[in-house]
């Protein structure tokens, strides 16, 4: 299931955000040039910023890198990308339980920053409107145009999307999750993490 855009190329975000504004019934843009964007075009984008955020946060295959190596600095702390979404330390690892503050690991238990070796986590991005996929482009685009488009409309029942079609590509794209995910069965499956345990 797609939306309105052209067949042979991926949407764009200009795209995206003329479908927010066709959804509120308002005119569209040619640009997304700051100094050209109207009050609308702008809040159109905000919307798709935001939901774009929170959806990724949750990790996809497609943010998703396992096995990412992070060498300390040379005060021994580690500094994470400054994309990083969420992160969890990769099984394996041998120290103390290590979490994300202030964009470093931290050591809650010693109280302190410095880890002083290499660290491979399983780390989660954030990404351009423009590197997703195009089913992760069309969930965020209808959940956004959702959010944008509502308030702006005298009636609710005039929203183009339906929680039908949102759902629709929801599906798609948990889809394409699944095929993108080459973990054996055993990583993934909670009944194998439970004999993992015992």
């Amino acid at each position: 299931m797609a939306l309105d855009t052209t067949p042979t190329t991926p949407m764009t975000l200009l795209e995206a955000v003329n479908i927010l504004l066709e959804a509120a019934r308002v005119a569209g843009v040619d640009s997304l040039e700051q100094t050209n964007l109207n009050e609308d075009a702008a809040a159109a984008k905000s919307a798709l910023d935001d939901v774009t955020r929170e959806v990724l946060r949750t990790g996809w295959e497609q943010n998703t890198t396992r096995g990412f190596i992070i060498d300390p600095d040379v005060d021994g702390s580690i500094t994470l990308p400054l994309d990083t979404a969420s992160v969890k330390i990769s099984r394996g690892y041998s120290g103390n339980r290590l979490v994300p503050r202030g964009g470093k690991l931290y050591d809650p238990k010693l109280r302190t920053y410095t880890v002083g070796k290499s660290v491979t986590v399983d780390l989660v991005q954030y990404l351009e409107f423009g590197d997703l996929t195009d089913a992760m482009k069309s969930y965020i685009t209808a959940l956004a145009a959702r959010r944008f488009a509502i308030p702006r409309l005298p009636s609710p029942s005039n929203f183009k999307f339906t929680d039908e079609m949102i759902q629709g590509f929801l599906t798609a794209l948990e889809q394409e999750d699944t095929d993108h995910d080459d973990r054996d069965i055993s990583e993934i499956s909670p009944h194998f993490a439970k004999f993992r345990r015992r």
